[in-house]
């Protein structure tokens, strides 16, 4: 689907489906105007696991190596700590910390809170509303 108006080459929808990830993949690779990849699923900081899977089948494919870049779109809408955070998706999984390097995640500013406390009033507010306890996220 094209999106003239907009200038943007093209929009892709996809469901879990290998298939449609790997057409997605391709149709990325042979565009030779695509360089910001917008991911609309919930991050893999929130425990979006949509998204680990569809970096690491970019990174098998070659498109996590620096030619593009990632943006989750979900934390646009809500502050994501940073400052000494370490994330629990990224913390045993070399392979996704890896594919992640090619994310530039963009958030909202926020007051010094910790991950948890962050988290839970996201949760509270219904920003996020994935099933999760920010202990299963990020510590």
């Amino acid at each position: 689907m094209l999106f003239s108006k907009l200038h943007l080459p093209a929009a892709y929808t996809l469901n879990h489906n290998n298939a449609e990830f790997i057409y997605v993949h391709k149709a990325i690779i042979f565009s030779f105007c695509v360089s910001v990849i917008i991911m609309c699923m919930h991050s893999i900081l929130v425990g979006g696991e949509q998204q680990a899977v569809f970096l690491l089948k970019a990174q098998k494919m070659g498109l996590t190596s620096g030619k593009y870049v990632f943006v989750p779109y979900d934390t646009l809408h809500y502050s994501v700590p940073y400052a000494n955070v370490s994330y629990f998706p990224l913390q045993n999984n070399s392979r996704l910390r890896e594919a992640y390097d090619a994310v530039l995640t963009i958030t909202v500013a926020s007051e010094p809170l910790s991950f948890n406390e962050a988290f839970t009033a996201a949760k509270g507010s219904k920003e996020v509303t994935l099933a999760v306890q920010p202990e299963q996220v990020g510590n």
